[in-house]
């Protein structure tokens, strides 16, 4: 998981496009800026989920409206370290789209966190973990399929991590449909299905993580500081 850094969101060169592009008085969106930069929060909880996508949604909005891409004219640094280094690293870009990706990734991150930490010893508790896995996988997938991350230099981009990442969600979200079953009561017919079906999808991981070259990584203790599960 990353932890954020600052983006530089009061560069003096998005002034500037305001003033020429938009004929506008930069000063008007100090105030604006300064909340977007507000947004950005490092806690795993619902909160924080919340204004992660508040972020997400802003960065959108000035993507569309400055040409902040890699070899666009106004080059803002985004800087992240990875969690789960033994030394800080750091990843910068003059990329709103590897912004974008962080955010997303980290959002993803949050709600598996949430999800972890539900003791599920109730219904309530396990409906809430229910809930925040599926949360956790969508962000993920839509990483892996729709924003070309693994072009940055992060593992954590990494396409074959990324489904893995997905699958284990997926199956801590059914892991939590036959709790649930087994409090109601139900028959043991829709028990045993239920518990077929997430023993093919813990299955389905060990497979994807046999047939790739994330072993060594996913069982690191370095990769465990960074992902709860």
């Amino acid at each position: 998981m990353f932890c954020v850094g600052t983006p530089v969101l009061d560069n003096p060169l998005i002034l500037q496009y305001i003033l020429l592009h938009f004929q506008d008085d930069p000063s008007k969106y100090d105030n604006a800026l300064t909340e977007i930069i507000n947004l950005n929060h490092s806690f795993a909880d619902v909160e924080t989920a919340c204004a992660l996508k508040r972020y997400y949604a802003q960065l959108l909005m000035m993507k569309n409206r400055f040409p902040m891409e890699e070899g666009d004219p106004i080059k803002v640094l985004f800087c992240w370290y990875d969690r789960a280094m033994d030394i800080a690293h750091s990843a910068t870009y003059d990329d709103i789209g590897f912004e974008l990706a962080c955010v997303m990734y980290n959002i993803g991150a949050v709600h598996a966190s949430i999800a972890v930490n539900e003791a599920r010893e109730s219904e309530d508790s396990i409906k809430n973990a229910f809930m925040h896995y599926q949360y956790a996988a969508w962000p993920l997938q839509y990483l892996r399929d729709k924003m070309n991350a693994s072009k940055y230099a992060s593992v954590d981009f990494d396409k074959e991590l990324l489904t893995f990442f997905v699958n284990v969600l997926l199956g801590q979200a059914q892991e939590c449909l036959l709790e649930k079953s087994l409090i109601d009561h139900r028959s043991n017919l829709v028990v045993a299905r239920l518990a077929i079906h997430l023993r093919d999808r813990y299955q389905e991981c060990l497979r994807h993580l046999e047939n790739s070259n994330l072993c060594d990584y996913v069982s690191s203790q370095k990769y465990k500081v960074g992902w709860p599960f």
